[in-house]
């Protein structure tokens, strides 16, 4: 079986960031998550790792919403919470919606609970 070959055009324009709606009974309608790009997947792995507190300790506050924040987008693909105002109205929402949430984040994004782990040792 031959392989195509791809050029640096076609890694650019292929569309990797299929969307995955996830419903939220509680909301009344679904949402919908994209993976992050790997600018934002840094930036949420420096964002993790300069919570460390006394004793090498990770202050976890914050992170979930962060990573659902990074992952929800509008129909056209923009991001809905785009600021650390939006997700602190965010994680006002009730903590098991939030949690489910950051289960289809964590999904979306091939991070799993080991992976958020290590982030928080490393």
């Amino acid at each position: 079986m031959t392989m195509t070959i791809l050029t640096k055009d076609d890694i650019l324009t292929a569309d990797d960031k299929k969307a995955k709606e996830v419903e939220v009974k509680e909301w009344g309608g679904a949402v919908r998550m994209v993976p992050m790009s790997g600018v934002e997947r840094d930036e949420f792995e420096a964002m993790i790792q300069k919570r460390t507190v006394a004793g090498g300790k990770v202050d976890g506050r914050g992170i979930r919403v962060a990573l659902i924040a990074l992952s929800l987008v509008d129909e056209n693909g923009v991001r809905i919470f785009q600021t650390k105002e939006d997700e602190a109205l965010l994680n006002k929402k009730a903590s098991p919606v939030l949690e489910e949430l950051f289960k289809a984040a964590q999904k979306v994004n091939g991070l799993g609970d080991d992976d958020i782990k290590e982030l928080e040792k490393n």
